[in-house]
């Protein structure tokens, strides 16, 4: 288990260069599965996604790789019921400690906030709204660095 989740807001990011060209967009999961150890899946997307979906989802992704579930301030209940398809590897928004990546952070405060949560051993996601890459490797790099 990770303290320290970093990822975006789905997966299908065509043409801004975190995929191979070459790459098949049925692969794109398992791609993204080596470059972040988690997912946000908005609730409309979710309530899409039919059970066998999700099932291929989890193959294509790691024992350790989260999807965090965007949950519907309307019925919060539907999203943990829908939650329970995932085994055990889904975070809903309203559970899980989220720091929206918008811009440049400031490192010196995200590497405080980081090291606070995996002292006091609870998890903390990272979800970049927009993709950029050179803050995609900067952010990965800190959490290398911290070795969480």
């Amino acid at each position: 288990m990770y303290y320290v989740y970093f990822g975006l807001i789905g997966w299908d990011h065509e043409g801004v260069g975190i995929y191979p060209v070459d790459l098949p967009s049925d692969w794109r999961l398992s791609f993204y599965n080596t470059q972040f150890r988690c997912v946000y899946i908005s609730f409309e997307v979710l309530e899409q996604t039919s059970v066998e979906e999700i099932e291929i989802w989890l193959r294509d992704t790691g024992e350790n790789f989260r999807f965090i579930l965007e949950v519907p301030e309307s019925d919060p209940d539907k999203l943990s019921r829908m939650g329970d398809q995932f085994g055990g590897r889904a975070l809903l928004s309203t559970e899980a400690e989220i720091k929206w990546i918008e811009s440049e952070p400031d490192f010196r405060e995200l590497a405080s906030i980081i090291q606070t949560a995996v002292k006091e051993s609870r998890p903390i996601i990272l979800i970049m709204r927009k993709v950029n890459l050179t803050l995609m490797r900067q952010i990965n790099e800190l959490i290398d660095v911290l070795g969480v």
